[in-house]
């Protein structure tokens, strides 16, 4: 997953890589049912989101943590996460899905979402809360978390916000 800040607005793509995809998984992934769902991970005083999605009989989890990235890109995500469209009322912004076979690391499928404002602010809520996250506590908090829910369907069922496109 990467979050990247564009002046007045966030760009948000998702990347999912499987091997040996069917016709039928890509058609899914272009047209079909889709899934996406929110978990937030807590634990003191820091918070990270895990986004989940779901489409054709998959579940691809994608844990983010601000706090992971470069100190310059950081800040900048920080500040544009704090004033994007007035987080508390009516911030949204497009998801992009990409679907990548494994094996030849050739895109398959390419779909754009639009989460609603509601999603985002809870997903804005849990990145921002995530700016001092270290690696080593968000790799404690993940194996914690998937000690409990071992698949990615299992923590679907967990989500704080699940929405269908």
């Amino acid at each position: 997953m990467t979050i990247e800040d564009a002046g007045h607005d966030i760009l948000t793509t998702a990347r999912f890589s499987a091997s040996n995809l069917t016709d039928k998984e890509i058609t899914a992934a272009n047209t079909g049912k889709i899934e996406i769902g929110l978990v937030r991970v807590t634990s003191r005083d820091v918070t990270f989101p895990v986004f989940l999605f779901k489409f054709a009989g998959m579940v691809f989890d994608a844990p983010f943590s601000i706090g992971l990235e470069a100190e310059d890109k950081r800040e900048r995500l920080v500040h544009a996460l704090s004033h994007v469209g007035n987080l508390t009322r009516s911030a949204t912004w497009s998801l992009t899905l990409e679907t990548v076979e494994r094996t030849t690391c050739t895109t398959k499928s390419i779909r754009m979402i639009a989460p609603s404002p509601r999603f985002w602010r809870s997903a804005a809520e849990a990145l921002l809360g995530s700016a001092t996250l270290s690696e080593e506590v968000q790799q404690d908090m993940l194996e914690r978390l998937f000690l409990r829910y071992p698949s990615p369907s299992q923590l679907f069922r967990r989500a704080v916000h699940v929405e269908k496109f």
